[in-house]
């Protein structure tokens, strides 16, 4: 290593001494003086305009040319945005899928006809797509399909709220996992069957 570091130093020395460094087909010895070259021409500027859209002294304001509106009024402005966050609700997809289909786990979307998406406990196959379709697969898992459950569990129905829950929860479960799926029921892997 001490033997290289050296090599290399020697080398570097001759390199510089002999004039290695030089540009190729460059004069070595006595250099030539440069050639003066004058650089970027710079053009005479043009000459300023008659007249200017601002005038020394003169303002640019325009005058009015009509008497000025009178039927404003003074009324309140109202304001076209709400003052708290509007929720949507569920965007319509309630409507498709009512009680009875949350009961039996199943999920209706669009055109397609409802399909049995769990094992009707509550347990869903959250990877199913039987049609083939990004929109109903988005929708599937934007939960919005429990709106009946979730409306029916705010008027006191214990049975559409626990089994609401429980579909938000294995919901939650099986993709919060994201690359290692797992049961809701515990934390052995999912199949088909059981997931």
């Amino acid at each position: 290593m001490r033997f290289k570091r050296a090599y290399c130093v020697i080398v570097g020395i001759a390199v510089l001494l002999l004039g290695a460094g030089t540009t190729a087909g460059a004069a070595r010895g006595p250099t030539a003086a440069p050639a003066i070259t004058t650089g970027i021409t710079i053009d005479p500027a043009s000459e300023d305009p008659g007249e200017s859209q601002f005038v020394p002294g003169a303002s640019n304001v325009v005058p009015a040319t009509a008497a000025p509106a009178t039927d404003i009024g003074t009324a309140a402005v109202q304001s076209l945005v709400a003052p708290f966050y509007a929720c949507p609700g569920y965007s319509g997809i309630e409507k498709t899928n009512p009680l009875a289909n949350l009961y039996a786990d199943k999920f209706a979307w669009g055109p397609y006809a409802a399909y049995k998406v769990g094992n009707g406990g509550g347990n869903i196959n959250w990877s199913l797509n039987p049609y083939k379709n990004a929109s109903w697969y988005m929708w599937f898992h934007s939960l919005r399909w429990l709106g009946q459950g979730i409306a029916a569990a705010g008027a006191g129905n214990l049975t559409a709220l626990t089994r609401v829950n429980t579909i938000a929860y294995d919901w939650y479960a099986t993709t919060r996992t994201r690359g290692r799926r797992t049961s809701a029921r515990g934390s052995r892997p999912c199949t088909a069957r059981t997931c």
